[in-house]
């Protein structure tokens, strides 16, 4: 991509659209920010970024584009592979030549960084996690890693005022083992919405999620008798249809398509969650979540107490901090505080209630 411009693939394709959008956005009052991902120090295709950064700054200048500034996450050394290539296989990053490659990039950087990007953020690990080795590409699947995680935060602090006043930004950590909440930019507002994230899928994949497949095969009145709360969102008819009152039927197909929706983001939810917190390299430790909490088994869980670690963990006592406290609030919710009915209107409770629990 290198020996190419950005005026040339620009004639057709996603680039031409992306380019256009770009333009158009930079006559508001609030003009983009592009912001890039990537690593430096794989050696396949690390110089991938500051090219692609290169060309995207020089395009904004030719098209008198100066509001729009380039920002970049790059990726420092934070994995390394168990095993290694021969020369059978092909094209691959080398984990001895990690640093190298990490020390030019920064050399770059240092001498031509502002030809490429407005600013950066530098994110890397001393304490590595281990992946199985992979010539890259499709074939390379790694587990999700808290540095990615922080990496997009970058987009965050990009776009706050504060955010104009260097050029290079980094992160620390208090301990040397372990990484808290503390530890995370904005932490009260990221962590309260990553527990919010993590109680909502425990509580939907755990619970809610198996309480709609349980109404499926008894009596509406029977299940309600016992589940109250659905009264607030369904209708108690047998019929798959909407009913006068606008509540749709547990059981009509558009209700348990949109439930099978919400089960599949909750489910990818909980890998990703679960992903990070258990892969943190050897002698590292994590005191954001309970990774044993994150499962998708199919068995009923009721307790949200340990699902979230540290300041990010709501201040409910333990007997108190459960998806039943969840359910008797939503019956006593009044229906001017249900904006939706069906699931969707269950979904949308759940995620209020389920970080911030109203007193009763």
């Amino acid at each position: 991509m290198s020996r190419i411009t950005l005026d040339k693939v620009a004639e057709s394709g996603a680039w031409k659209k992306l380019l256009a959008d770009i333009k158009t956005a930079s006559g508001s009052d609030d003009p983009p920010i592009i912001h890039l991902f990537g690593s430096v120090f794989g050696g396949t295709g690390a110089s991938g970024v500051p090219t692609l950064g290169a060309m995207l700054k020089t395009w904004l200048q030719q098209q008198n584009l100066l509001k729009v500034k380039v920002h970049a996450s790059l990726l420092l050394p934070y994995f390394d592979f168990d095993g290694h290539g021969d020369q059978g296989t092909g094209i691959h990053a080398e984990v001895a030549n990690f640093q190298l490659n990490t020390d030019a990039a920064l050399q770059y950087l240092a001498n031509n960084g502002k030809s490429c990007f407005d600013q950066v953020y530098l994110l890397g690990s001393d304490i590595k996690a281990r992946y199985d080795f992979s010539i890259g590409g499709r074939s390379q699947v790694n587990d999700a890693h808290i540095i990615e995680l922080l990496a997009t935060l970058g987009i965050r602090h990009g776009c706050s005022l504060a955010s104009a006043k260097d050029y290079a930004y980094m992160l620390s950590r208090g301990k040397k083992d372990q990484i808290n909440w503390e530890d995370v930019p904005d932490n009260g507002v990221v962590g309260t919405a990553l527990a919010q994230t993590a109680r909502f899928a425990v509580a939907w994949m755990r619970n809610y999620s198996l309480e709609i497949d349980a109404a499926q095969n008894v009596p509406l009145k029977t299940f309600a008798s016992g589940a109250p709360w659905i009264r607030k969102y369904f209708s108690l008819t047998e019929e798959s249809i909407n009913n006068s009152e606008g509540r749709p039927s547990i059981r009509s197909q558009e209700e348990l398509s949109l439930k099978q929706a919400i089960d599949g983001y909750a489910a990818t939810l909980l890998q990703w969650l679960r992903q990070f917190s258990s892969n943190t390299g050897l002698g590292f430790k994590q005191e954001l979540f309970t990774e044993e909490k994150l499962t998708n088994d199919e068995t009923y869980a009721n307790q949200l107490h340990n699902v979230v670690r540290g300041s990010a963990k709501p201040t409910l006592a333990v007997h108190e901090d459960t998806v039943d406290r969840i359910k008797i609030q939503m019956d006593k919710l009044p229906d001017s505080e249900i904006k939706f009915r069906g699931v969707a209107g269950l979904a949308d409770s759940l995620w209020k209630l389920c970080i911030q629990p109203k007193a009763t």
